[in-house]
Order: C-alpha cells, then structure tokens, then sequence
C-alpha cells in the first residue's frame, strides 16, 4: 500500500527538532504539529499565511500554542511575504521521476488451434466454416461422444445451429459456440440413450 505524502512527513517524530517540541509541549504540541502538517497538505501551494488566529479557531486551538508551535521549534520555513511551510513535506509532496520503462508492443500469441479464434460481428457464417472444416475437431469430439462417423456429429451441429439462430443466439466467440454445442450435444445424447 502506497503511503500519502502526509504520512510521510507525520512519522519523523524521532528529528531532533520534534523530541525539542515533545519535551516542551508534551503530546499536545506533536497533535498542534499534526494539525499543521495537515493545513498544509491541503493547500495546493503546501504553504500557509502566518495568520495563527485563523489557524488556531480552525483546529479548536490556542493562537498563542499555535504561534509558538510555528515560530520556535525549527520546524517549519519562512518566506518574505508573510507565508510558513514545512521542507520535509513539501519535498515528499514533488513528483517522484518515474523510471522509464521499455516500451514493448504486446505481441498476439499464436492461437493454439481455432478454438482460440474470435468471430467478428460479421463473420459468424465464417465460424460455422471453419467448425465445418475442422476435421481434428470433429473427430476429437466424436470420440468423445462414441458418435462412429464425424458426418453424424455435423448433422447434430445443424439441429444446433438451427435452434441457436431460431432463438436468436449468435456468439461472437469460438470457443463460446464449441462448449455451448458440445454441452447441448451432452445433454441430447444423454436424453435419447
């Protein structure tokens, strides 16, 4: 799990700078220090107006707790124009240079047999044809069957074809229209016997 930037700067409690604060304010000025941290996170600019009144009433806080706080620990940096922000926050909040990674085209694995094939919207004619054509197939699933001649097997592939577009049923998918025979065939050889 990634840690927000927040997280980041929250978890230096062991810098000298905030053992100075633990010993002089106790758990309260780590919690003012928390407070901060997150009012400067929420700012796009990750720096804050030294408007301490503002700050203090947006937390509950005292505006004296909170100047001290600021002003008097090391913690946080100053500009010219009146404004505070935190370093270790600011310099975890830039982007991370991503590592360039090698731009390789996915290639298309050689479809192992046509069950691997996908019909396009028009060419579902086409996959009959190739079911047609396929001879492996045919006896693969003969066999399994213990249908004794391919051309019988083609003729239950008919009767299924034919309740397939009655009920209006086209796949897209190879391997889709093997199982669904194969399971219909299953269920009709397993009827008549």
């Amino acid at each position: 799990m990634k840690k927000s930037t927040f997280c980041e700067a929250m978890f230096a409690k062991s810098t000298h700078s905030l053992t100075k604060l633990r010993m002089q304010r106790g758990c309260n000025g780590l919690g003012i220090y928390m407070c901060l941290l997150e009012a400067l996170f929420d700012e796009s600019t990750g720096m804050l107006p030294k408007e301490y009144d503002v700050i203090a009433f947006r937390f509950g806080l005292a505006e004296d707790e909170v100047r001290d706080v600021v002003e008097n620990f090391g913690l946080f940096e100053f500009t010219d124009d009146g404004m505070f922000y935190c370093e270790r926050l600011r310099a975890e909040r830039k982007p991370k240079p991503k590592k360039e990674t090698e731009k390789t085209t996915p290639q298309q694995p050689e479809p192992e047999s046509v069950v691997a094939e996908v019909i396009e919207n028009d060419s579902y004619e086409h996959a009959i044809m190739i079911l047609r054509n396929d001879t492996e197939w045919q006896k693969h699933t003969s066999a399994i069957f213990n249908i004794n001649d391919p051309t019988e097997l083609m003729k239950y592939l008919d009767e299924y074809l034919c309740m397939r577009e009655e009920e209006g049923l086209v796949t897209r998918d190879m391997t889709d229209l093997k199982n669904s025979f194969t399971m219909w065939l299953n269920s009709r050889l397993s009827l008549t016997y």
